[in-house]
């Protein structure tokens, strides 16, 4: 029996806890690699009686049976898939899409009459309140709270949350475990996450139904499924990851199958993979991606969970989409160790309107279910036959700031590098200078100033920054739960957004919220004289229309060719 890390036994006692005191509806949360399916295998090795299991996916019946033979007798296993019914067995591991058609339902029943299930474990359960699985567990008397009986129901996901607002855990009695990404990288089991944005100048559709809350799919893939995006997606993995074995997610089968050319027009051994193709072939494609005969695989939906390839050290995100649990799911798909494996790299690919909910900082907080939405102004909707802008050069910038949301402060990403909104008038910006190095400005009414005296690593850089902010007694502004975020609008902002022209409702806008739309709107306004004196000061020239935001730029590009002048003495 495969020894289990010290988490999984934890989840294990913790699960035999809590049906010893008499729950019987147990959910258990587990970063995507944690071993879900180990997990349950030694649970269902400690069950007297039988056990079943559900899977989503064909791909992944053969592969979790794999993983129950780690713990239970190989032979004592059974799989209901196709035509292959093993319904008999003692455990059995099922494919909830063969097992929801009628006749294979009234097969279920008559086993489970013969022999009753007394364990019955839903894998990737963010899906349970789908049509098929709430068929199958009314069959089983396991889709009400009130079920009684001493059959139990164990529902394992990495995504607590599901695109309609539901939460899963409404499902269930009892979450008894929980362990996230964040911990599993840092106990070792999990790989490093790497960040690199794409920048496009994409338009994004509006948000699709409420029912689903995330971009409609068709108008989706018309934005984005263009060949100047596609070939710059190529052309910046080639600049990047060249030596990475790669997924990428595409929206529908037709984006798979361009983006997949697109790779091979720069000589790189790319195929896609998507559900409409035969189980067979779908086989032979993974096997071949093993055997690292294809470098780039191009997914439509088949791989965003549960598929299990060590190997994957790069994910490019070409699928925008506003569902955290998405978004996690995805990333999981790189994170499992493997030799040699240093780190993952995770290239985003960010449109005009992608919402940053859906960004690296998600990965600690599957349970946010209030996502930031992109929003249109009345009219500006773009015509679906025209082509998607794609900018003339590429804004690929490595983004290691805060990837598991540890940081105790908020820090913005933007191309050019993460700020850190340090005070109500300062913003320290990191920005990259040479090979995985940083330099760290402040910004502030007197102008700018550098806090380090040469490139430093990512995290060294993000901790002067960090450590200027406690220095200066700014911690109360800068932490992410400070107290006046969530505070209504102040008078004072109230005067600007008037002055600016910006519409708000003074009962419902909050002090962060109003804080965000006043650097949005100031972000167009003339530069600050303290932007030009930096200018004039290092002989840039000054456009007289200058916008802020443009001054902005235009300093970090400056600094980005030069070393930072020693930090002034407070």
């Amino acid at each position: 029996m495969l020894a289990l890390r010290p988490y999984q036994t934890e989840a294990v006692q913790a699960a035999v806890r809590a049906v010893r005191i008499g729950h019987r509806r147990l959910l258990a949360v587990l970063a995507t690699g944690a071993g879900k399916t180990v997990i349950a295998a030694h649970l269902a090795g400690q069950t007297k009686g039988r056990v079943l299991m559900f899977v989503n996916r064909d791909e992944l019946v053969t592969q979790s049976v794999e993983k129950f033979a780690l713990a239970v007798p190989a032979d004592q296993i059974g799989v209901v898939q196709g035509s292959q019914r093993d319904w008999h067995a003692r455990y059995v591991v099922a494919s909830i899409q063969t097992v929801a058609r009628a006749a294979r339902l009234l097969e279920l029943l008559e086993a489970d009459r013969a022999d009753p299930f007394r364990l019955v474990i839903v894998d990737e359960t963010h899906h349970i309140g789908a049509a098929s699985y709430q068929q199958v567990l009314h069959a089983l008397g396991l889709d009400s709270r009130e079920t009684a009986g001493s059959r139990v129901l164990l529902g394992i996901t990495a995504t607590p949350v599901r695109m309609d607002g539901q939460s899963v855990q409404d499902f269930f009695d009892q979450e008894i475990y929980r362990k996230e990404i964040a911990d599993l990288i840092a106990l070792g089991y999990l790989a490093p996450v790497r960040g690199l944005r794409l920048s496009t100048a994409t338009a994004l559709p509006t948000a699709g139904p409420s029912t689903s809350g995330d971009y409609d799919e068709q108008l989706l893939a018309l934005a984005v499924d263009t060949p100047g995006r596609n070939a710059l997606i190529a052309e910046t993995w080639q600049h990047h990851a060249a030596d990475r074995q790669t997924v990428v997610f595409a929206v529908n089968v037709a984006h798979a199958q361009h983006l997949a050319a697109a790779f091979q027009e720069l000589q790189v051994s790319a195929d896609w993979i998507a559900g409409s193709l035969p189980l067979k072939e779908r086989r032979r494609r993974l096997q071949a991606f093993h055997d690292q005969q294809v470098q780039v695989l191009v997914n439509c939906t088949i791989l965003t969970e549960g598929w299990d390839e060590p190997s994957v050290n790069c994910l490019v995100m070409a699928r925008p989409t506003l569902s955290p649990g998405l978004y996690i799911q995805m990333v999981g798909r790189g994170l499992r160790p493997a030799v040699d494996k240093q780190d993952c790299l995770v290239m985003d690919v960010t449109d005009q309107a992608h919402s940053l909910a859906c960004s690296l900082t998600v990965l600690t907080d599957p349970d946010a279910t209030r996502q930031s939405r992109p929003e249109r102004k009345k009219g500006s909707e773009r015509d679906p036959e025209e082509p998607a802008e794609i900018p003339g050069t590429v804004s690929a910038v490595p983004l290691p700031w805060d990837v598991l949301g540890t940081s105790p402060f908020i820090w913005h990403p933007e191309a050019t590098g993460p700020w850190l909104e340090a005070g109500p008038q300062h913003a320290i910006y990191v920005v990259p200078a040479g090979h995985d190095l940083w330099q760290a400005w402040l910004h502030s009414p007197d102008g700018v100033v550098g806090l380090t005296d040469q490139p430093l690593p990512f995290a060294y850089a993000q901790g002067v920054a960090e450590d200027w902010v406690r220095d200066h007694q700014l911690t109360r502004y800068a932490a992410k739960d400070a107290a006046w975020r969530s505070r209504l609008v102040s008078p004072k902002q109230q005067d600007l957004l008037r002055r600016l022209q910006v519409a708000f409702d003074p009962q419902t806008l909050t002090q962060a919220e109003a804080s965000q739309i006043l650097r949005t709107a100031l972000a167009q306004t003339r530069a600050t004289p303290a932007q030009r004196q930096w200018l004039r000061a290092h002989h840039v020239a000054i456009p007289g229309d200058l916008t802020r935001q443009q001054a902005s730029a235009l300093i970090t590009q400056a600094q980005t060719s030069r070393s930072p002048p020693r930090a002034r003495e407070e």
